[in-house]
């Protein structure tokens, strides 16, 4: 195995950080938890490159490994793509000190202290996540994100064990209309998700074009496909793009979590949600919101575990 180590922001939490990422969990589609260890399987120039990242020896730094057998400019590679996967490129310290005088959200702040905004190793990776999770519950969409690695992943050996990549959208693509309602995909869900592999496959979207586009611009072109509507969008932009004063409105969960922490005995419209996160958070609305959801998942997770719930 091969190392190199890499320098982390000031301000990192690894565990927090890698805890968000897995939504408290030691599996998450194509994420793993392993001992204290970060391993997936990376896209990199259309081959698959599975990685090991770990807390180093060395303070304020992260250690990147990857199998023997790849080039040393694979490392590389890796060490710039985990440094995007764990949201390096943050600015927490700006986020931090604009909610000082917040203290709701300031006390979350310094429960997470430290934690990044991660995000997907690709934008369809980001997408086909998004479509599945709409309309069911938290706890479906993990299962069926679980079984499409399992059943559309692609195998690769690495760290003494089988690491399964997301599956790339020419096996989307390529599964029939029964194999993808095999895991629990509804008969619309497949088209969409087919449709969208179809957009990328194609190169109609393209990821590179997405990150020259500011934000309402990119949301536009996002909703031209089927399945993407702008609350869809909206997360895309936040999960992939990595844009930081995003404002998801249209969420539910949000909304009622911003009502709870403020004791807003109102129901949230979308326009009020929106006037709320602009009014207090901008512009790092994303950030906000990553750690209002950082709280409600740590809660939720401590509840199933007190009932003896496995995670």
């Amino acid at each position: 195995m091969q190392s190199q180590n890499i320098i982390c922001p000031e301000l990192f939490n690894f565990k927090k950080t890698v805890e968000h990422l897995m939504n408290y969990r030691q599996r998450s589609g194509a994420d793993l938890l392993v001992e204290n260890t970060y391993q997936r399987v990376i896209n990199y120039r259309g081959t698959l490159l599975p990685v090991l990242v770990r807390e180093s020896p060395q303070p304020n730094e992260i250690t990147i490994s990857i199998p023997d057998q790849y080039e040393k400019s694979d490392l590389g590679y890796a060490s710039v793509k985990i440094a995007k996967i764990l949201g390096f490129e943050a600015d927490l310290e700006g986020f931090y000190k604009s909610v000082e005088t917040d203290c709701p959200i300031a006390k979350i702040t310094q429960t997470f202290h430290g934690l990044r905004p991660s995000l997907s190793d690709t934008m369809f990776e980001a997408l086909v996540i998004a479509i599945i999770g709409q309309q069911i519950s938290a706890s479906v969409a993990r299962i069926i994100r679980d079984l499409i690695v399992d059943t559309f992943g692609d195998e690769v050996s690495a760290f003494s064990k089988t690491l399964k990549s997301f599956p790339r959208p020419e096996a989307i693509l390529s599964a029939s209309h029964e194999q993808l309602r095999a895991v629990k995909l509804s008969s619309r869900k497949v088209q969409y998700l087919q449709g969208l592999a179809l957009m990328f496959s194609e190169g109609i979207i393209n990821e590179d074009k997405f990150l020259l586009m500011d934000d309402e611009s990119a949301i536009q072109h996002l909703v031209k496909g089927r399945g993407i509507g702008r609350w869809t969008a909206q997360w895309i932009l936040i999960r992939a793009l990595g844009r930081q004063d995003i404002c998801p409105a249209g969420d539910l969960v949000l909304k009622k979590t911003i009502s709870e922490l403020y004791n807003i005995r109102t129901p949230l419209s979308d326009l009020d949600c929106e006037i709320f996160m602009k009014r207090k958070w901008a512009p790092y609305r994303s950030l906000a919101t990553t750690y209002l959801f950082a709280n409600l998942r740590t809660e939720r997770a401590f509840i199933a575990r007190s009932k003896g719930i496995k995670n």
